[in-house]
């Protein structure tokens, strides 16, 4: 698809510039990315000769190496690339490979936007834990596991290239499906080898912030109730996800604004007061500062 081409070129320029400050932002240089897009890594490896410098992005990442090998990085976790190897990379964490050998497999990139603007709640997303970034990343899938990913992949590719108008909404339900299925193979390796990683600290602030994000916005808020002192909270979540203890408490209100945007006929007003803002304007403030859109225009935008 067209569309693909000019993404893979687009990923081409951005992987040869200089890494800066530790990392490219990947943001900066993508154009005709979608609030999801699906690569096969033998396209992208031939645009980058299988090298992927340390970048970031705000989408999260899903991939699959069917077959190849080499080296990757998922924030502070290195490992071997093998064949089956699948990795899951939550949103602003630096991330890069270096593949010996032409990879065979899938790159799925998404924004939770694109779940949301199908009517799916928040919930579904929060609930996935492949997509906390507290956890390890990656892990090896067996045969039988792998041919399970791969007829999803395969579908979700069949989906977006035929013309059916319902296909972003079947697009949606496959994602949904594989996330559902990363979850169960994660869990039943941590039963197996117990070699997931998780904070205690990290969880507790997450749930904190599900039953609170309306009521309280403020890190010291958290930090008492973890009975910790906020710049070690803000430690914690930062070396994890690569985001301040603020930022997530904002990510979080910023996405339920967008849900209820998108998916409900509630006016802005309401949908303020819903989040728990006193003045419709400051919501309406704080909304056109994190994402460059009054709310108004973001609900106009397509889906």
């Amino acid at each position: 698809m067209q569309d693909d081409q000019n993404l893979l070129k687009e990923l081409q320029l951005a992987f040869s510039r200089p890494v800066k400050d530790g990392a490219i932002e990947l943001d900066k240089f993508l154009f005709s990315r979608k609030a999801f897009n699906l690569l096969r890594l033998e396209d992208l490896y031939e645009k980058t000769k299988g090298v992927i410098p340390p970048f970031r992005q705000t989408d999260f990442l899903i991939l699959f190496v069917r077959q190849g090998s080499g080296k990757r990085s998922i924030g502070h976790y290195t490992f071997d690339i093998q064949d089956n190897s699948l990795a899951i990379v939550s949103k602003r964490v630096i991330h890069a490979s270096t593949y010996t050998s032409k990879p065979y497999g899938y790159l799925i990139s998404f924004n939770p936007d694109f779940l949301l603007q199908q009517a799916f709640s928040y919930k579904m997303l929060s609930n996935r834990k492949v997509l906390n970034p507290s956890l390890q990343p990656f892990m090896v899938l067996s045969n039988e596991q792998a041919a399970e990913v791969t007829d999803i992949f395969e579908k979700i590719i069949e989906e977006c290239n035929n013309g059916f108008e319902e296909k972003k909404q079947m697009v949606a339900l496959k994602l949904l499906e594989l996330l559902i299925l990363c979850d169960r193979f994660f869990t039943e390796k941590a039963e197996c080898d117990c070699t997931l990683e998780y904070s205690d600290t990290l969880h507790a602030f997450n749930d904190l912030i599900e039953t609170n994000f309306t009521k309280h916005r403020n890190v010291q808020f958290y930090a008492n109730e973890l009975h910790t002192h906020p710049n070690n909270l803000n430690h914690i979540v930062k070396k994890a996800t690569g985001l301040t203890a603020k930022q997530t408490i904002t990510n979080r209100m910023i996405i339920e604004a967008k849900y209820l945007l998108a998916s409900t006929s509630l006016s802005v007003k309401e949908i303020a007061y819903e989040l728990g803002f006193e003045d419709p304007n400051y919501f309406i403030s704080f909304f056109k500062k994190e994402e460059s859109a009054t709310p108004t225009h973001y609900r106009m935008q397509p889906v």
